[in-house]
């Protein structure tokens, strides 16, 4: 049977939200592979799959905001998506930049 890993994604402060049911195994990786990225940047319509294309995403529209909300918030990992200086991933109270950020 297959590990996987359920991280929530918010984006735009709240607009829309989604799911990523990623393959890797632990935080740690996750984390590494967040800082990594480049670009983390997203636009209308929302699609996510080029920043995060391993495992599987769902989205959560408006109506749904409320559910999505009480994941986001209770979860040890979690990433805000806006543009490239202010999308951030948060591990236990400590945020993490994208490779990207630290050239803008």
């Amino acid at each position: 049977m297959s590990k996987f890993l359920i991280i929530p994604i918010q984006l735009d402060y709240g607009a829309e939200g989604a799911l990523w049911y990623t393959p890797y195994q632990s935080y740690k990786e996750i984390i590494k592979y967040w800082q990594a990225m480049e670009q983390v940047g997203y636009r209308h319509p929302t699609n996510l799959s080029h920043l995060f294309p391993q495992g599987k995403l769902q989205y959560f529209g408006s109506k749904d905001m409320g559910f999505f909300d009480d994941l986001y918030f209770s979860a040890p990992l979690r990433i805000m998506i806006d543009d490239n200086y202010s999308s951030f991933l948060k591990f236990k109270g400590k945020e993490y930049f994208h490779k990207g950020k630290l050239f803008l």
